[in-house]
């Protein structure tokens, strides 16, 4: 994108921000209506969506996919009017999103919105390679707020998402794709031409609102659905996969979670940078998916991607412990399923080659591609915009990994795996909530918890085989 361009669209951002004050409201349902033309690389869509008290008035906004554009906004079925411009969006793949903004004259409790827009979905060089989203002619990769804003947004960037419903949604692909969201799929019927989807779920994270279309064939093993491209290798895989994930899930409700969303699991072959976890959806490369059984890297991506929903704990974006719950958890409580399935053996030497990893990169300032690592940070010393920047660093999987397993190694095994449950089991926790729960069950290594916590220190009784 040209320098011009982007200054163009920050000149409209500042003047549409400081004309008014944008009054955000949360959606407490959705409806959408889908339909995907991968071969224009478009979408065509309404949707309907429900505030917890209506609309009050005042001036209202909301943010799509910039490439997206609002034909028609109704309330109560009468036609509102709006505007639509481009803004520079942080939690868009491309950088840029379609901030669409109206006028409610009086409020209205009962409102219900009805918006439909239209559009395409083309890659883009604006960040990393891992943004994957797009449609295209392999299908249908879209995330939702913090990647790609398929449906509408009453969120501004870079602040906490939440949680909300989508009572009643209906995905149109052509026939020969297979569609998969999230939640409860209802039905798949064809007709005309179209492969039709209809799905539901309740309280999920706006995060969380993936879909993927491709040529899929299905294996389904009781409430484990695999979703795999039709080659022997990946048939083969897909069995195995189908047990695996049985088995972590297994261990996983027993030891973590309790109540995660585990009723249907949804396992899809993704293309490259497709490794994602998303509410009862795991999406695994095809060099993972296919190689499932041949190395221990696949099976612990699977496990990382599957554990996520299991050690979800809410922190604020302002928060201190933000990063290290939300990439730093699921990056080492995965091993414990592992750990209890393939042998303490396995795990302990897996281990040993993080130090080793850890320290070589910490001394020598680059990853194990020759890449320059970022500058090392304390855990409790990152902030929320800081996540992208360490959360495949050498901090946030290198050294997670050896604090948490610093701490089964100084509780024991029984009594870490209740202090976890204690942990991710919560509905919410804050950095000094942290804290204190680490010092409840080890109340003898107040300084060390600080030390790891707070510092970049590594003293010799951290290291695994210290005293021996």
């Amino acid at each position: 994108m040209k320098i011009n361009k982007i200054l163009s669209i920050l000149f409209i951002s500042f003047l549409m921000l400081s004309s008014y004050c944008l009054a955000m409201e949360k959606a407490t349902d959705y409806k959408l209506d889908v339909t995907f033309i991968p071969e224009s690389s478009s979408m065509k869509a309404n949707a309907v969506i429900k505030f917890a008290d209506g609309l009050a008035e005042g001036i209202k906004v909301f943010y799509l996919h910039g490439e997206l554009e609002v034909s028609s906004i109704k309330i109560a079925g009468e036609e509102v009017k709006f505007q639509q411009a481009p803004v520079v969006y942080a939690y868009e793949y491309s950088l840029i999103a379609k901030q669409v903004t109206f006028t409610i004259e009086k409020p209205l409790p009962s409102a219900e919105l009805r918006i439909e827009y239209a559009g395409f979905f083309h890659p883009s060089a604006s960040r990393s390679a891992s943004d994957y989203m797009r449609i295209d002619d392999d299908g249908v990769f879209l995330r939702a707020f913090q990647y790609s804003l398929w449906f509408p947004i009453f969120l501004e960037d870079k602040t906490d998402s939440y949680a909300t419903n989508f009572s009643d949604v209906t995905l149109s692909v052509p026939e020969g794709f297979k569609t998969v969201f999230v939640g409860e799929k209802i039905s798949e019927t064809i007709k005309d031409g179209q492969n039709i989807t209809k799905w539901r779920v309740s309280g999920i994270n706006l995060i969380h609102l993936q879909v993927t279309a491709q040529r899929y064939k299905v294996l389904e093993r009781e409430n484990v659905h695999i979703y795999f491209y039709d080659n022997e290798k990946s048939q083969t895989a897909a069995e195995q996969i189908a047990l695996l994930v049985r088995q972590l899930v297994k261990y996983n409700s027993k030891y973590l979670k309790k109540n995660a969303k585990t009723d249907s699991l949804f396992i899809l072959e993704m293309p490259e940078y497709g490794n994602i976890s998303a509410h009862n959806m795991v999406g695994l490369t095809s060099d993972v998916f296919q190689n499932i059984n041949s190395e221990e890297y696949p099976k612990r991506t699977l496990a990382h991607e599957l554990v996520h929903p299991f050690v979800s704990v809410k922190v604020s974006r302002d928060d201190p412990l933000f990063c290290l719950a939300i990439e730093g958890f699921p990056s080492y409580f995965h091993l414990l399923g592992l750990r209890h399935f393939s042998g303490k053996e396995k795990y302990n030497e897996f281990m040993v080659r993080v130090e080793k990893w850890f320290f070589k990169q910490k001394e020598s300032g680059v990853d194990h591609r020759g890449n320059k690592l970022p500058v090392e940070k304390p855990f409790m010393k990152m902030s929320a915009d800081d996540y992208s920047t360490y959360k495949d660093g050498y901090i946030l999987w290198g050294k997670t990994k050896l604090f948490f397993n610093y701490l089964l190694r100084e509780m024991g095994e029984e009594k870490f795996l209740v202090f976890t449950s204690d942990l991710v089991n919560r509905d919410s926790i804050k950095e000094k909530e942290f804290v204190s729960l680490l010092e409840k069950y080890l109340p003898s290594k107040k300084e060390q918890i600080h030390t790891w916590l707070y510092t970049n220190d590594f003293p010799e009784e951290f290291k695994i085989n210290a005293g021996k």
